[in-house]
C-alpha cells in the first residue's frame, strides 16, 4: 500500500497529464496565428450585458438553494443570501 502523500503526488500528477493531453488534443491542428487574429477581432461589448446575466442566473439559483435549503427538516433557519450566492458562485 502506498503511503497517503506518494498517492496524493500521483493522483496530482496524473490529473496534470490529463490536462496537458487534453489541451494538445483540443489544439493540435489548430493556427496559432488564426487564434489570434479572432481574438483581436472579437466584440468584447458582448461581455458586459453576459455578466450581468451570468450574475442574475446565480442570484436566482442562490433563491433557489435557499428555499431548496429551508425545507429540509434538520433546518433551523433560511440561510441568508450572501451565504447562498457565495456558495453558488463558488461551485
Amino acid at each position: 500500500m502506498l503511503p497517503q502523500r506518494l498517492r496524493r503526488l500521483l493522483v496530482r500528477a496524473g490529473f496534470v497529464i490529463l490536462a496537458i493531453a487534453l489541451v494538445y488534443l483540443s489544439l493540435r491542428r489548430t493556427s496559432l496565428a488564426e487564434i489570434g487574429a479572432a481574438f483581436r477581432q472579437a466584440d468584447y461589448w458582448w461581455c458586459i450585458p453576459l455578466v450581468f446575466v451570468t450574475l442574475g442566473s446565480h442570484l436566482v439559483r442562490a433563491w433557489r438553494w435557499q428555499a431548496l435549503l429551508e425545507m429540509l427538516p434538520s433546518a433551523k433557519q433560511r440561510p441568508g443570501l450572501a451565504p447562498a450566492f457565495s456558495s453558488v458562485m463558488i461551485g
